[in-house]
């Protein structure tokens, strides 16, 4: 076919037939049509013309009052619409016409021109789409990484005491850790942790336009969630869970670096703080004693260096075991050792240690057993708090003595009529260098180290004490 050889109408013609598209022109004064091939196909109509009563019986009879009244209202310069069943031919289904006014006499249409072009039932259109859309939206629902919990409120008497779970999401059952068929039906009274709590939020939300966030924990899962509860319906809840689990780890993390940084600057201040105070001592009282000659003088500032090379000691193997244990490098040698004459001998040496104002005892009825465990780590730990026991009490005494607990666990105590220590304090004396009293001799790292020893050994420790009357430190580990 030579294109050049084609009028303006026989190309648009053509292109019509390329789209699929059949035209028709309408006198609504003499009843004739004119149409396209395809139009005549699609109604099944004579090719040569016909008129518009053969044109409207196409159109299934339930919709030509309406296709005839949408022709006698069409507004001058807009392109109407419509979309109708057709009954005969090849064009039984849908059809979509658009047509347009060109001519009037008066106010009365006259001549209409239009398109007409195959297309799919409307309602089975909708009817597929809304089901296209409600299958996208249950995935969507199904798999979306909020957890989704739909709740039935059940009353007695008017009054909320329990509730059931309607429906749920994928998501609900990796944070609850339970499966489908295990929540769905199921009341929050038989299968919530938190069951009060959740039942008391509904009761504050149901049936108002209010709604709830809070934070929620599932213990089954060591799961953490936000949550956001509200009320859609009558009687009914709708709570959304957000797992912001691996979000709270990284916060606690954060802060665990961020208080470490802090913990480990105030560990260099106070390391230089206390590691000079000795050394300091120890070299100005040297200096000192080279050039004394009186003997008396002379033995009181040896004594002097002597104890603080003591408290240098012992602050470097505190340093060094508290390095250990948070490097997990501590080692326990463990045997088996009669405890009554181990004790007993660590209260002989502090007893050597006090004047007549301060009596050290031992609990004579504490049991005759043996046990398994580090002997010298027992006694670190017993020696630090009969010290600090030493150190705080000015008048009565400092008992020292054990006794079986529950789960084969030895529980050892260090009692004393000392100054006692504030309840808001009891905590925080197990933290690295904290003393309540600066002018009290000390580094204030040996709790610190002693409580770490014991948990090393499986065990804990702990402090009971009134302000004023003393303190009673214990800690209990296993006996084999």
């Amino acid at each position: 076919m030579n294109g050049n050889g084609l009028s303006e109408r026989e190309k648009a013609d053509l292109l019509l037939d390329i789209a699929e598209i059949g035209w028709w022109e309408t006198d609504l004064i003499s009843g004739n049509s004119v149409y396209s091939e395809l139009t005549a196909h699609l109604l099944d109509l004579d090719k040569v013309g016909c008129g518009f009563n053969d044109f409207l019986n196409a159109v299934r009879e339930d919709y030509r009052k309406a296709f005839v009244d949408e022709f006698l209202t069409i507004k001058e310069g807009i392109t109407s619409s419509v979309i109708f069943p057709s009954t005969v031919g090849l064009g039984t289904g849908w059809l979509h016409a658009k047509y347009r006014v060109i001519e009037y006499q008066g106010n009365r249409p006259t001549r209409l021109l239009g398109i007409l072009q195959p297309t799919r039932d409307p309602i089975k259109a909708a009817d597929e789409t809304n089901l296209r859309d409600k299958q996208y939206l249950e995935r969507l629902y199904q798999y979306m990484p909020i957890g989704y919990q739909q709740i039935q409120m059940v009353y007695d008497n008017g009054i909320p005491t329990d509730y059931t779970f309607l429906e749920i999401n994928k998501q609900i059952e990796e944070i609850r850790g339970k499966r489908r068929r295990e929540i769905i039906a199921a009341r929050g009274s038989a299968i919530e942790t938190h069951f009060a709590e959740e039942l008391e939020r509904m009761t504050a939300v149901v049936n108002t336009n209010k709604h709830i966030e809070y934070d929620y924990y599932e213990a089954n899962t060591d799961t953490h969630c936000r949550a956001i509860m509200f009320s859609p319906l009558k009687d009914m809840i709708v709570c959304l869970l957000l797992d912001v689990t691996e979000l709270k780890l990284t916060i606690i993390a954060k802060d665990k670096a961020e208080t470490s940084d802090r913990l480990k600057s105030a560990f260099l201040a106070s390391m230089s703080h206390e590691i000079r105070t000795p050394l300091n001592a120890i070299v100005g009282f040297s200096e000192a004693l080279c050039e004394m000659d009186d003997e008396e003088q002379r033995a009181e500032i040896v004594e002097i260096i002597r104890h603080n090379n003591e408290l240098l000691l012992k602050l470097i193997s505190d340093i060094f075991d508290l390095s250990q244990i948070e490097a997990n490098m501590m080692e326990l040698h463990k045997h088996e050792f009669e405890v009554k004459p181990f004790v007993r001998g660590i209260v002989n040496v502090a007893r050597e240690k006090t004047d007549d104002k301060v009596a050290v005892l031992f609990d004579e009825d504490s049991p005759d057993i043996s046990m398994h465990g580090d002997q010298e780590r027992i006694n670190q730990v017993i020696v630090n708090l009969v010290n600090n026991a030493l150190k705080f009490t000015n008048e009565g005494h400092v008992r020292l003595g054990y006794t079986t607990a529950d789960n084969n666990m030895l529980l050892f105590y260090v009692e004393d009529t000392g100054m006692g220590i504030p309840a808001d304090d009891q905590e925080a004396i197990f933290d690295r260098f904290v003393k309540l009293d600066s002018f009290v001799q000390g580094t204030g790292l040996g709790l610190a180290v002693s409580r770490n020893i014991v948990y090393q050994m499986d065990g804990e420790m702990g402090v009971e004490s009134k302000r004023g009357i003393g303190s009673r430190f214990w800690f209990k580990i296993p006996m084999e």
